[in-house]
């Protein structure tokens, strides 16, 4: 027997923690103007981050946030 489970946002909202995280560390930590494209999906389209601005949040953000939404 195969046991599924279901994590896309019924279970965790981890989307939206993410979305929350980058729009703060967009706003507070950059000082930029917020969301560039609000439909879209992925961070990295969402804002007008540099790479290097975008490996500082997923060093800083993402790692942790995966961690504490799954315990």
């Amino acid at each position: 027997m195969k046991i599924g489970i279901d994590v896309d946002g019924v279970i965790l909202d981890y989307e939206r923690v993410l979305k929350t995280y980058g729009d703060l560390y967009d706003f507070i930590e950059l000082k930029k103007n917020g969301i560039i494209h609000r439909n879209e999906h992925y961070l990295r389209n969402r804002y007008n981050w540099t790479e290097e601005e975008r490996m500082n949040f997923v060093n800083k953000y993402f790692l942790k946030l995966s961690i504490s939404k799954l315990i």
